[in-house]
């Protein structure tokens, strides 16, 4: 008899134990859901009725990815307030980008928009340690202005599309990739497989770069255009790119031009006397930015293409 009791006791305190650990799965869903829902509801799409955002109309051909370019005089810049982001963790509180100017352009061709922002550092060879400067541009797959999806990266059903420039895919187009000298100047080696090994053999040294990650390989553009539908569901477009870019540092002020064509049949359409609304990101690497720790735009800009 004492051997049926103790097998019967250990049998309820394994169900009693079991029935604990799903109530505390639920719980935490229910917790989850719940703080999601209150985040959500924090960020619900916001329209700023003013400023609104113009894409003037220039002439040519140009495909207006060009941040020196002549026609960005005839755009007339919005200036956005950047603030830091504490709303999706981990979160940044403190940011050193405060502020950034923003123009468009359209020739019946092409869009493009120009992003201006002070960083009293530049941060383009990434190390272990060490981050790359970095903006974005968000904007409705499809737009419809009285159902925006959320600004923090779209949400299920309402996608969003991001081009993000980065300037270590800039240096890496501008100049190739960074030696390991430059990248650890005081760093002793013997030997790299690069230096001994063929190349298609080296490159299973090379991590993500020698899988062809577009991520990791910025000779292509310095822009990569994404898609999303929330956190944790930003995906690369791979062939379908269409957004290309160029940054250029001028003194202390970055200043990036990204460029998409206009009438596509796929991505994002955009038509001269069309409008959408746009989102914005950037990230100051030497401040320790990247991922969700940014300086963010909170409200939608409208941007209206002239016809």
């Amino acid at each position: 008899m004492s051997g049926q009791s103790t097998t019967k006791s250990s049998r309820l305190t394994a169900l009693i134990s079991r029935k604990r650990g799903e109530t505390m799965k639920v719980k935490t869903h229910i917790r989850n859901i719940m703080a999601t829902a209150a985040m959500m509801a924090v960020v619900a799409p916001l329209w700023a009725a003013d400023p609104l955002l113009v894409a003037h109309k220039v002439t040519g051909t140009d495909a207006l990815g060009d941040p020196d370019g002549k026609y960005w005089d005839a755009a007339k810049p919005v200036k956005l307030a950047m603030e830091a982001q504490t709303v999706a963790t981990p979160t940044q509180p403190t940011v050193t980008v405060i502020e950034m100017d923003v123009r468009a352009v359209q020739n019946g061709k092409f869009v493009g928009i120009l992003l201006e922002w002070k960083d009293a550092s530049v941060n383009d060879i990434l190390v272990t340690d060490g981050f790359g400067d970095q903006v974005a541009v968000e904007m409705p797959v499809t737009f419809s202005k009285d159902d925006l999806p959320n600004i923090m990266m779209g949400e299920p059903g309402k996608p969003v599309s991001i081009w993000q420039w980065r300037a270590p895919h800039q240096r890496d187009k501008d100049k190739g990739k960074p030696t390991t000298e430059q990248i650890y100047p005081n760093l002793h080696y013997d030997m790299y497989p690069d230096k001994v090994l063929p190349a298609e053999t080296a490159k299973l040294y090379t991590g993500a770069h020698g899988l062809g990650n577009p991520v990791s390989d910025g000779t292509k553009s310095a822009v990569m255009e994404m898609v999303a539908e929330g956190f944790g569901t930003l995906t690369h477009v791979g062939n379908q790119q269409q957004v290309d870019g160029k940054g250029v540092r001028k003194g202390e002020t970055w200043r990036v031009a990204m460029t998409y064509p206009l009438g596509t049949d796929s991505g994002i359409k955009l038509t001269p006397g069309g409008e959408t609304a746009l989102g914005f990101a950037v990230w100051d690497g030497g401040n320790g930015d990247r991922g969700s720790r940014k300086a963010w735009s909170s409200a939608w800009l409208p941007l209206k293409l002239s016809k």
